[in-house]
């Protein structure tokens, strides 16, 4: 059977070909990923940020427009405390772009310049968090975020979705920086796995033992 007797014009081909072509590998790197249809659909609310967006996932949503600038500080003062330049850290992401991109689930439609963008800022604001809330010290007295705990503690039920994930090998590499560069006192033992637990330890709700057991024997 020809193109033309099926109803496949040389354009259609064209159009399946490059799209065939374009398919990526899938990678065992990947690590973030969508929430369901159906658990989103059950409860929206509860699976996107409401303060803050980590990544690209949810990157540009305008309710979330309010912490850009924050993030930004938050940046500007990772940069200063460990004197790393801005276009060194950038060339650094670049190289892991594809890397990066390899970690979420579905395809980001962000150019690499712009991906490297949203995970330099989300990445550094994330660590900084995590530094600050070990490392009381670093707090600012004007910090708007360490200042209202009820911001804080909305910011960090916001790292904990899903979707709104940065790789954690890019905050790994941000924990060397800060550890070579001996400019941030991480000496008492303070790993990248310690910053983590340090960050979510008494303030993720845990649910009673009695409370979890009886939700279980309740028939379905």
């Amino acid at each position: 059977m020809s193109n033309r007797d099926s109803g496949c014009g040389d354009t259609d081909m064209e159009e399946l070909t490059n799209n065939l072509n374009d398919l990526l590998p899938l990678s065992s790197e990947c690590c973030i990923y969508k929430v369901p249809k159906r658990l989103r659909g059950v409860n929206n609310k509860a699976y996107t940020p409401q303060v803050v967006s980590i990544g690209p996932l949810h990157h540009g949503r305008k309710s979330l427009k309010a912490m850009e600038e924050h993030k930004m500080r938050y940046m500007k003062d990772f940069l200063e405390r460990t004197n790393v330049r801005l276009e060194y850290l950038f060339e650094k992401m670049m190289e892991k772009q594809a890397q990066i991109r390899a970690s979420y689930a579905v395809t980001i439609k962000l150019r690499e310049h712009d991906l490297v963008k949203v995970i330099m800022v989300d990445a550094t604001f994330t660590f900084e968090v995590m530094l600050r809330v070990s490392l009381p010290s670093l707090q600012n007295e004007n910090d708007r975020i360490f200042g209202k705990p009820r911001m804080l503690r909305d910011i960090i039920y916001d790292m904990l979705l899903l979707e709104n994930q940065v790789p954690f090998f890019i905050l790994e590499y941000l924990y060397f920086l800060a550890y070579s560069n001996n400019t941030i006192p991480l000496e008492r033992g303070l790993s990248i796995i310690t910053l983590t637990y340090m960050l979510f330890r008494n303030r993720v709700y845990k649910r009673p033992f009695h409370e979890i057991l009886h939700k279980f024997s309740q028939p379905i």
